[in-house]
């Protein structure tokens, strides 16, 4: 006999998940995925979070690539917020932006030749 598999709740202080589940509801009434394609890869993947990047990739709203880029650039943001105590965190976010856009620009023009 199989055992069903639980959905992961989202783990995040109460308020970001109150956010990510209106993400959620947008998602669905904006008609991005349907609650029920939501619903059935979730349960693939037990998990929220993985069943809304798999739909945004398979509905071609965002490459792994791209996705892969932005959260390199975030750790590596974390790492120069605790190396550069000075530099005010919005120059270095700023700076994650610009570097996220320019690597994802680069890799759509190495994509389409």
């Amino acid at each position: 006999m199989s055992k069903k598999r639980e959905i992961v709740p989202i783990a995040c202080p109460d308020i970001d998940v109150a956010k990510l589940e209106g993400l959620i509801d947008l998602l669905v009434l904006k008609g991005v995925f349907s609650e029920n394609e939501l619903t059935q890869t979730a349960n693939i993947y037990s998990s929220y979070v993985n069943a809304i990047i798999d739909l945004l990739v398979l509905k071609g709203i965002i490459k792994p690539y791209e996705l892969d880029i932005c959260v390199k650039a975030y750790h590596d943001f974390l790492q120069a917020q605790a190396a550069n105590p000075t530099i005010p965190p919005t120059v270095l976010f700023q700076q994650r932006r610009n570097y996220e856009a320019e690597l994802i620009e680069v890799r759509r023009k190495l994509e389409n030749g």
